[in-house]
């Protein structure tokens, strides 16, 4: 509620100053927060959506609404600006332009917890592969059925599981 609070202030502050449509606004986040999901709370360390999974809200002036439909990665905002602002994106650069027509579906996306509970997660959407690998623990999820992640589907579709770990193997 703060952060709807603070964003709705500042786009009509830019409004009121001229300065809207000339300006992108950017909304994002570093990390989500437990609120009891996973038996978890707050700010834990782990790789489940509810800590991974984070909105991303671009306010572009002139742009039409569009929603990707797939998820993007953090490092897709700096080329997707440049990309806006008329630039190339360096070739070194990590990310895509979301812009530019990238099929985001089929980039597999890796995420790693760094605390107590090493975990790492694969998600090539909609199935999510997490690993604990303390415990060797394994489980996996269909992110349109089941995005609270509740379900595990590693016993249930053995083929899927063993293809999602060999490409988070490879990938590591």
């Amino acid at each position: 509620a703060q952060a709807d609070r603070t964003l709705g202030a500042l786009l009509e502050r830019l409004e009121a100053s001229g300065r809207a449509e000339h300006t992108i606004v950017v909304v994002t986040s570093d990390h989500g927060e437990a609120l009891g999901e996973h038996g978890l709370l707050e700010h834990s360390d782990h790789v489940y959506g509810e800590q991974v999974d984070v909105p991303l809200v671009m306010v572009v002036p002139g742009q039409a609404l569009l929603s990707l439909g797939a998820p993007a990665t953090l490092m897709d905002v700096a080329p997707t600006v440049l990309g806006l602002a008329g630039l190339t994106a360096p070739a070194t650069m990590d990310g895509a332009d979301l812009l530019a027509g990238v099929a985001l579906g089929e980039r597999p996306q890796l995420a790693r917890s760094f605390g107590d509970r090493p975990q790492l997660s694969w998600t090539r959407w909609p199935l999510r592969l997490v690993v604990d690998v303390a415990t060797r623990k394994r489980q996996l999820f269909d992110l349109t059925r089941d995005p609270g992640e509740l379900d595990d589907l590693a016993l249930k579709r053995p083929a899927t599981f063993a293809w999602l770990f060999r490409e988070l193997v490879r990938a590591v």
